[in-house]
């Protein structure tokens, strides 16, 4: 990934940790203060439910760091960016996917809600 930007950015962030994964973090890292002025700007994820999981390290992981979408979302402000609608996460059965019942249907929703934003 590059820090330099366009009008179309792609964030991709894995879901086998909640947290940005390690290239995500270093593509974050690397956005310029300013780079993204006057582009509108979302930030989502994938992630898996701490419920269906019943994982003690991903329960913990959670509540202290959350996941991926909010501090995407924060550094593409960071960055200048407008951000356009809160960030958003979509749960998926497993760490490969695919979506759980009903994502599809909220995601695309969700998507519809941007285009009437920008």
């Amino acid at each position: 990934m590059s820090g330099r930007c366009n009008e179309k950015i792609k964030i991709i962030s894995a879901v086998q940790t909640p947290i940005p994964g390690k290239e995500t973090k270093a593509w974050m890292a690397s956005l310029v203060p300013g780079s993204l002025k006057g582009i509108k700007v979302v930030a989502f994820d994938t992630r898996l439910s701490v419920k269906d999981v019943n994982n003690v390290i991903l329960t913990i992981m959670v509540k202290f760091f959350g996941y991926a979408a909010k501090p995407i979302g924060e550094a593409l402000v960071k960055a200048g960016g407008t951000l356009i609608a809160e960030p958003e996460g979509f749960y998926v059965k497993a760490s490969e996917g695919p979506l759980k019942d009903r994502e599809l249907e909220r995601a695309a929703e969700w998507a519809r809600g941007l285009f009437a934003k920008i």
